[in-house]
């Protein structure tokens, strides 16, 4: 801000290239895993995210990462739906949505013994705002920005 005038706004993403931890983000990664199986119906996903406070969901499949479905997917889709279908029959629509429709894949993910800087570059590169950690094929956990940017040490700046 300079004045009232608003010159600008700084992101997470804009921070990433900040992480420099060269320790292993399986030291950071957030274990307990909140996930949608392709399914579910995507109003259950959006229940989900809003319940558990996270912007995107892990969707699994007989145990193994076969997606990623976020809060901006969804509202895509509800976009979607508004344009191509007429007021009676979007709720009908959208009840029948599922998240397998929705949907990204493949899904970017690391292994847990990547660094967290390697994770951060990931992040940039594919401009996503989190990766799914994987140990043997399997999720072990997830990492997001905000995550990422914990890491970073004032005083490095």
């Amino acid at each position: 801000v300079e004045g009232d005038d608003l010159i600008g706004v700084v992101t997470k993403a804009d921070l990433l290239p900040l992480v420099n931890s060269t320790k292993e983000v399986g030291e950071i990664m957030r274990s307990e895993i909140h996930s949608v199986s392709p399914d579910d119906r995507v109003i259950h996903a959006r229940r989900r995210m809003i319940d558990e406070d996270v912007a995107r969901l892990p969707v699994i499949n007989n145990g193994l990462l076969i997606g990623m479905i976020s809060d901006i997917d969804i509202a895509f889709s509800l976009a979607k739906i508004k344009k191509l279908f007429p007021l009676g029959k979007q709720k009908h629509q959208l009840d029948e949505l599922l998240v397998n429709d929705v949907m990204k894949t493949p899904v970017i993910s690391a292994e847990s013994n990547k660094t967290i800087k390697d994770i951060a570059e990931l992040m940039i590169e594919h401009q996503i705002g989190s990766v799914p950690i994987t140990e043997n094929k399997k999720i072990a956990g997830i990492v997001s920005r905000t995550d990422l940017l914990k890491t970073i040490k004032l005083e490095e700046l």
